[in-house]
């Protein structure tokens, strides 16, 4: 059957099966009787008595044009903001600063303006040496840079100081320690290693007999290779992780944000058995984009 015109296409539901005019996406032969979608639209619109199906009022919907791409775009907008801030902290992160720029109170930190930009500018810094540092030196580096990354995820400067304070307690060694293995993952690296070249495993000869040190600074490592992650996919996780890791509010939103997820996709497992019920009955040949991915079927 030769494919229809986008407004002939987008015909209404049988009015005489109204169990089947509100399953979505169902195209059935038209009748002499019918609303075009801008009438349909109009008539939702004018009259709130409109005989008009739920079925019908969705195809009228997702007949209009898409919408914008404001929310993509931000989206892009934050993923470039972080990769960029992520570049600047480990640069600063290989840098030979004195180790009083970095060990700080927490609202000190917070209260200021970032430091990244001042430190990204000192000039008289060996910027090609790399200081050898101890331990506890990269660790607290490591917690600066992790406080520096959250603190430009979006809609962090909104919460007062108190909470900001209190949020990056809790989720700052976190970030640290994933931050740590990203870096080493992303040089190719297969075992946890500080800028200067250092490992725990140097540090501490009797780390390497120890199982707990391998999961920690080895083994971590493993499905950053198994699934060769990118870096905007890393990004996302450690936004994603500091907006889990709070033990009240944030798991709260990102479990919602789970069921919604889980939600979505059981609605639309119910569209798909009403449409696949509906096959038998629906016009075929039509909407060959709804056919290969809702009905599974080939179109050559």
């Amino acid at each position: 059957m030769a494919r229809h015109t986008t407004h002939a296409a987008r015909e209404h539901l049988l009015s005489s099966s109204s169990h089947l005019q509100e399953v979505v996406g169902i195209r059935f032969p038209s009748h002499e009787n019918h609303y075009t979608v801008s009438k349909a639209c109009q008539a939702l619109e004018e009259s709130k008595s409109a005989k008009i199906s739920h079925g019908e009022a969705y195809l009228a919907a997702i007949s209009q044009p898409a919408a914008s791409r404001h929310s993509l775009d931000d989206f892009e907008e934050i993923v470039s903001r972080l990769k960029t801030v992520l570049l600047n902290i480990n640069h600063i992160r290989k840098l030979p600063l004195p180790y009083e720029n970095f060990d700080s109170a927490l609202n000190e930190i917070l209260s200021q303006n970032s430091a990244c930009e001042s430190l990204l500018q000192i000039e008289e810094i060996e910027k090609e040496r790399v200081c050898k540092r101890e331990m506890p030196e990269w660790l607290t580096i490591d917690l600066w840079c992790a406080i520096e990354f959250a603190r430009s995820l979006p809609y962090f400067a909104d919460f007062d100081l108190d909470i900001q304070e209190l949020f990056v307690r809790r989720s700052a060694f976190e970030l640290a320690i994933a931050m740590q293995a990203m870096d080493s993952y992303l040089k190719g690296l297969s075992t946890v290693t500080f800028p200067d070249s250092s490992t725990v495993f140097d540090r501490f000869p009797h780390a390497s007999n120890d199982l707990h040190y391998e999961q920690m600074f080895v083994r971590i490592l493993e499905p950053f290779y198994r699934e060769k992650f990118c870096l905007e996919e890393l990004l996302l996780m450690l936004y994603l992780m500091f907006y889990s890791i709070d033990e009240f509010y944030f798991p709260m939103r990102y479990g919602k944000l789970q069921a919604l997820m889980e939600f979505s996709i059981s609605s639309a497992n119910r569209h798909r058995q009403k449409m696949m019920a509906a096959d038998s009955i629906r016009q075929k040949n039509c909407d060959l984009l709804i056919e290969q991915i809702v009905f599974g079927y080939q179109v050559s």
